[in-house]
């Protein structure tokens, strides 16, 4: 028994929804750099366009075959060691777009992030629908796709600007998601709530 069979109680449980609000700024403040950075720096390296577009269509496609089998992986839903791996794995892509640049690793890379990012995503907006305050849960998701985004954009920028680097806003976001998985692990402990 690892404390998850009544996943009714887990869902009617407060913590759940705010992780579900951390997955969902973390998913955005991560894809919305890699949408709107590696086609400018495709494009700045004189790549054509469809490349851009290809690498994107594998992030999203794979995001989207994860969206429509998700309910498949329902034991997982409120189980605290999947979703902790789960972004740490997603860091670990972040980590190794920096380390590798070359357009195979990369389309590799961005294809393992969408099927992760298709657990987060889905997984952020069954957390806080599920609760009983769901149509609040769900405009605090909303807004906070907004805020992610703009922000994601806004200090990816900022880091490329002032170390003269395009890759290293994902080391940015790889320390945002380094430390929404500290913050989901601490609010997570096993002596606190008992989900394994």
């Amino acid at each position: 028994k690892d404390g998850t069979d009544n996943s009714r109680a887990l869902a009617l449980n407060w913590r759940y929804v705010v992780i579900g609000w951390s997955l969902c700024f973390g998913c955005n403040f991560g894809m919305r750099p890699i949408c709107t950075f590696i086609p400018k720096f495709l494009a700045e390296q004189g790549r054509p366009a469809w490349l851009a577009g290809a690498m994107l269509f594998l992030l999203y496609i794979m995001l989207a075959l994860v969206g429509s089998q998700v309910y498949r992986f329902r034991r997982w839903q409120y189980r605290r060691r999947p979703l902790l791996v789960q972004q740490g794995l997603i860091l670990l892509c972040f980590i190794g777009l920096w380390s590798f640049s070359n357009m195979v690793a990369t389309a590799i890379i961005l294809m393992v992030a969408g099927l992760l990012y298709g657990f987060s995503y889905f997984w952020s907006v069954y957390y806080v629908s599920n609760h009983p305050r769901s149509s609040r849960n769900v405009g605090v998701n909303e807004a906070l796709v907004g805020v992610a985004n703009i922000l994601g954009v806004l200090a990816s920028q900022a880091v490329i600007t002032y170390f003269h680097n395009e890759s290293t806003y994902y080391l940015l976001v790889a320390s945002v998601l380094a430390f929404l998985l500290l913050a989901q692990w601490i609010w997570l402990r096993p002596r606190n709530f008992s989900t394994l």
